[in-house]
Formats: structure tokens, sequence, C-alpha cells
């Protein structure tokens, strides 16, 4: 399981994905799941923070993992 956390306005948000495949999948559709420059507050794999993320924005993450 992968999940974000985000802001939107001050208000938290989360979204939850099978994996950061399918987080990249639906950030490339015409009408994203998240705008790019949300502030991330968490990313979650598997239950723990992700270790080696140390970017701010969604866009930052779909950049992170479109390379991977």
């Amino acid at each position: 399981m992968f999940h974000i956390e985000f802001l939107i306005n001050n208000d938290e948000r989360r979204l939850d994905y099978k994996d950061a495949a399918a987080y990249v999948a639906t950030q490339q559709l015409e009408v994203p799941d998240v705008e790019d420059y949300y502030k991330l507050t968490k990313v979650v794999i598997d239950g723990k923070e992700h270790p080696q993320w140390v970017g701010k924005t969604t866009g930052e993450l779909f950049n992170y993992y479109l390379v991977r």
C-alpha cells in the first residue's frame, strides 16, 4: 500500500494507491488526482514513512517516481 497525505488550504487530505506506479499513472491522466503544487505532509509505503523522500510537493513526488 502506498499513500500520500497533503494539504489543500491547510486542510489535510489523504489518497491511497496500490503502489507508487499507480500514483504515477493517475497523475498522468488528463485530470490527475492531485495538483502538482499541493504540499505533501507524509508519504507512506507499506505502513512506514518513505525513508528517502525529502521533497515538498506532489509534483516533486511524481517526478521522483517517474525517473525510477
